[in-house]
């Protein structure tokens, strides 16, 4: 991804640095989550409803910022003076990890 030109401003930058924030978030809740000791008999049990539990929550997450990266990129994408890119990666970022999220939650 090449950098906006001197005097261009950049669109997309937060939700750009939402899917790393949000991916990192995932991903300490998911160890926590397979490191964790549970109390009772149904540990697996446990386990798995607080994957889902994660997974409904990231989801949204991703669907928001990623339509809002959208918004964003349909609104400035043909000023001259705006760069585009960060929203368009943070789309097709954010659009990768819904998709991941439905994959992994309709397998379960």
């Amino acid at each position: 991804m090449n950098l906006p030109s001197p005097g261009k401003t950049a669109v997309g930058n937060v939700p750009l640095a939402a899917f790393f924030a949000g991916a990192l978030a995932v991903a300490v809740a998911v160890t926590w989550n397979a490191h964790a000791h549970y109390e009772g008999g149904w540990e697996s049990f446990t386990r798995a409803g607080i994957l889902l539990l994660i997974m409904l929550a990231a989801l949204p997450y991703a669907l928001a910022f990623g339509i809002g990266a959208l918004v964003q990129y349909l609104r400035y994408q043909k000023t001259p003076a705006v760069s585009c890119r960060p929203a368009l990666l943070a789309m097709l970022l954010h659009g990768a990890g819904a998709a991941v999220l439905i994959a992994v939650f309709l397998s379960i």
